[in-house]
């Protein structure tokens, strides 16, 4: 769409304009030589902007000492960038300021510009900038590029506000996304066609951009405080400009401007008392449409082409030629960057017209996005150019037009005319065309590539001049016009690059974000691993020694004292779980899931706990397709943000959940809506941290978002969350249908089918671990259901016992030297491959049995209880009961 934008922006001669004495303006900002003293001539000519203009100047927006009486006096103090600016900037203003009942009422709109413009001053007069009179103007005139783009198709752009307003992301990104472009640019190009000063054409075109972008002395340019100015207005509501995102939020802003809160604060209440008195100053009542501004505009534009058309004369043989001459000058005036390619065509067809008797005139170029050709065709009973676009044959697509020779460019443009669909007028005309024994053909050479043809139906009837003279003309014209589609070319290049590296800029610092977030998020990973054995270990002693004397039979209070330590010892052991599963999450055992079921599923085991809360839930499932996901994993995700949901509703509420499909992501949407407290902005930021909690003390660790964000991310989704002190909360889950790809199933770790008992070796036992304590408490507790057991606290001691003594199993710590260390485990399995090893470890990364899985018979997760060890041993060596077995007494060396 960036060509049909372009084309819109340099076709407003066809559209209403303002006043004879702003065109007149406007059509001077090119010329250096206009000089003050003509620009407060021409602004005397309309009294009523003359007026305007003294009013603005005496404003507070600018602060000059003393009344300005004076148009001569205004334009002094302003200047004839900022005169020409304000003047233009009173007419938008007037015209704009209508009612208007899409997703951006003009008067908001302006509402918004003017508070963005006074922001702009007091940010440039606290931070150094040179001018802030530059500031103002440039903050008044930053969204400008929204209006044309209203202008050009209301019906498209009303549909990018919505999808804006409806997926809560920044306007300049929906733009881009759904138009090709965005307001940014719009407003440069519209402003580099109008000659607008550099920096109110910057300050339109990169006030979005980081700081970073701007270096250093960032608050030197006008673009920066602009943008600091339209986030301050927008985080104070003043007015609305469409986009319902705000980049930054006061604090952000004060890192930004090495402002401090209060001072802007006081930013805003000076735009606050400032405003009405500065509004009045524009008369904002009674103004047109922005329909009549742009039709005003254009139709002095066309007025002046009309005006320098007329200045050319046919009325002799000698001043045809000098007619050429001056064509092709205007050509080179006129059609440059930043005009389109097409519009050139259409400049010198006009042209071209105009010095050469011809029935029918047409110049077609290739396509600069698609496989086909556009131009003008210009016959002599018509009084403008007609259109003229078609594609090329299958056949010839696939080939670059420009390299091939003139005579095959040709036969493509007359098979891809012959192949039309669709029989226009323009059509019909150069068929004609091509039919006349008087046509000529001269090529638009760049060098080696061919950027077009020229075709024109010679009237040689009524005007008695030679084939060969008017030939040498139009190859002359031509010549001129490779030069300026050479241009324009390299120009439409340059200015891609520009905008796209402006956009990797923004890019670029949102990808900085996430990699913060992300190093946080490893930090915890790696504290989490190293903690874990560590707690695991004593956990597993404490656990093991209140289950011993449990067996003991103790009294009733004794009892209920250990059945406690055991609870929180649990409790301790799922936390730590919990972290690790956060830091090393596992990986999801993807398969195609009806995601609308595992909600009615959540719902469902929830009921009972919703009811008693008093929750209403209500439930908004649209038909979706299955994603591939894990999910166990995706109902614990609904699990924690209902069970949440229902803590923040402490009196009761209303829980929305909306399942729809996601066009942004193609995949699916979950929205989680509750009617609690909600959250304060400032913890927003940190909600999805570990061990961060709103909660009162005793309701949760802080544990369960950020396991949810981690889930939603390693399904490579998005979890967000929006949120109103006092209205609720909103999170969003967004989940693509190829999320994550299928893992293939593990092999069976043994069949125990296949083990025979070991009969003369049964019920000895090695138990190897670094805790003195927990082995002599692990031993202990074997010896109660029968079993002999020895100990070990390194790896020299616990191969000497092996090698001595013939033991039935080995229960190995495989971190005794404090990492994994799978050595000790390969070197039993030497000594007596015979021997069952269980493996044990208080880590809870699954990835440390992996190199031991082979040698070893079963794995344990510390803590664990001894009931849970014998069990495994019994399996083990396939002992059939678990009650205690009498042992031989071959083994009296234990």
């Amino acid at each position: 769409m960036l060509q049909e934008i372009k084309r819109f922006i340099e076709g407003l001669e066809e559209l209403p304009a303002v006043s004879p004495v702003g065109l007149k303006l406007i059509s001077l900002a090119s010329h250096q030589e206009v000089g003050l003293r003509e620009v407060s001539d021409i602004l005397r000519a309309d009294q009523s902007l003359a007026s305007k203009i003294l009013r603005l100047a005496n404003s507070p927006a600018f602060g000059f000492s003393g009344r300005v009486t004076s148009i001569d006096r205004a334009c002094t103090l302003l200047g004839l960038d900022l005169v020409r600016s304000a003047a233009l900037s009173v007419i938008v203003v007037d015209i704009f300021c209508d009612q208007d009942d899409g997703h951006m009422p003009l008067d908001e709109f302006w509402r918004h510009s003017m508070t963005c413009a006074l922001a702009s001053e007091a940010l440039a007069e606290r931070l150094g900038h040179k001018d802030k009179k530059e500031a103002f103007l440039a903050g008044l005139l930053h969204d400008i590029g929204k209006l044309v783009l209203l202008k050009w198709n209301r019906q498209k752009y009303d549909a990018v506000l919505a999808e804006a307003l409806e997926c809560e992301e920044p306007l300049l990104a929906v733009e881009e996304r759904l138009l090709g472009a965005g307001h940014t640019w719009v407003a440069k190009t519209l402003m580099e066609h109008w000659h607008f000063p550099d920096a109110i054409r910057n300050a339109a075109w990169l006030h979005h951009q980081p700081a970073n972008h701007f270096g250093e002395d960032a608050h030197l340019h006008t673009a920066f405080i602009v943008g600091c100015a339209d986030s301050l207005c927008h985080h104070f509501r003043f007015g609305s400009s469409g986009n319902a995102v705000t980049l930054f939020d006061l604090e952000d802003l004060s890192a930004r401007t090495q402002l401090s809160v209060r001072e802007l604060v006081d930013i805003s209440s000076d735009v606050l008392r400032n405003y009405d008195q500065v509004a009045s100053e524009f008369d904002w009542q009674g103004g047109d449409s922005a329909q009549l501004y742009m039709t005003a505009l254009t139709r002095a534009n066309r007025e002046l082409t009309r005006i320098h058309m007329d200045l050319q004369t046919r009325n002799s043989e000698l001043l045809r030629r000098q007619q050429v001459m001056e064509s092709v000058q205007m050509l080179q005036e006129t059609v440059n960057p930043p005009s389109s390619s097409l519009a050139a065509l259409e400049t010198a067809v006009e042209l071209l017209k105009k010095v050469m008797r011809t029935r029918r005139l047409a110049a077609l170029a290739p396509q600069p996005d698609h496989p086909g050709f556009q131009g003008w065709l210009l016959s002599h009973e018509a009084k403008s150019p007609q259109p003229l676009c078609f594609d090329l044959t299958k056949a010839d697509a696939g080939q670059d037009v420009t390299r091939l020779p003139q005579r095959q460019q040709v036969a493509l443009i007359i098979r891809g005319l012959e192949a039309m669909e669709e029989d226009s007028g323009a059509a019909q005309e150069l068929r004609a065309a091509l039919r006349s024994p008087d046509l000529l053909v001269v090529p638009l050479m760049s060098g080696q590539r061919i950027l077009g043809q020229v075709f024109a139906d010679l009237d040689l009837q009524s005007e008695r001049e030679g084939r060969a003279e008017a030939t040498a003309m139009l190859q002359q014209f031509a010549h001129s016009m490779a030069i300026c589609l050479e241009r324009i070319i390299m120009f439409e290049e340059i200015d891609r690059q520009a905008e796209r590296l402006a956009r990797l800029s923004r890019q670029q610092e949102s990808v900085r974000i996430k990699l913060s977030q992300s190093e946080r998020l490893a930090s915890v990973g790696r504290l989490a691993a190293g903690a874990a054995h560590e707690i695991n270990n004593p956990l597993t002693i404490i656990s093991a020694q209140t289950q011993l004397l449990r067996s003991q039979g103790p009294s009733e209070k004794q009892q209920k004292a250990l059945d406690n330590i055991l609870l929180q010892s649990e409790r301790i052991a799922k936390i730590v779980r919990d972290l690790m599963g956060l830091a090393r999450p596992a990986r999801p055992q993807a398969k195609p899931v009806a995601v609308k079921e595992v909600l009615e599923q959540t719902l469902q085991s929830l009921q009972e706990r919703l009811e008693k809360s008093g929750v209403d839930v209500e439930s908004d499932f649209q038909k979706v397709e299955p994603v591939r996901a894990d999910p166990l994993q995706l109902e614990q995700v609904f699990v924690n943000l209902t069970v949440n949901a229902i803590q923040a509703m402490e009196q009761g509420g209303r829980l929305t959940v909306r399942l729809r499909p996601d066009r942004k992501n193609k995949g699916v949407r979950i929205d989680f809506v509750d009617t609690g407290h909600g959250i304060a902005d400032d913890h927003l930021q940190s909600i999805f941290d570990p061990f961060f909690s709103t909660k009162n003390e005793g309701q949760g660790v802080g544990l369960g978002l950020a396991i949810c964000h981690s889930i939603v991310q390693a399904h490579n989704g998005e979890l967000q969350v929006a949120s109103k002190v006092g209205e609720g909360t909103t999170f969003t889950i967004r989940l693509p249908l190829n999320g994550v790809t299928s893992r293939s199933s593990s092999q069976a770790e043994g069949k125990t089918a296949n083990l025979r008992p070991i009969w003369g070796k049964r019920g000895r036992v090695l138990v190897v671990d670094r805790e003195a304590t927990l082995g002599r408490i692990l031993s202990e507790a074997l010896r109660t259901h029968g079993f002999r057991a020895d100990t070990a606290s390194d790896s020299e001691q616990a191969q000497q016992m092996a090698d001595e003594t013939d033991y039935a199993a080995a229960v190995v710590d495989i971190r005794l030297t404090g990492s994994c260390d799978p050595q000790l485990i390969k070197a039993l399995h030497e000594i007596r491959p015979e021997m069952k090893i269980l493996a044990t470890s208080g880590s809870t990364d699954e990835r440390e049995f992996k190199s031991v899985r082979s040698l070893t018979a079963a794995r344990l997760r510390k803590p664990f209880p001894p009931d849970r060890l014998v069990e495994v041993l019994h399996k083990a060596l396939c002992y059939k009961k678990t009650t205690p077995v009498p042992f031989p007494e071959r083994h009296a060396s234990a």
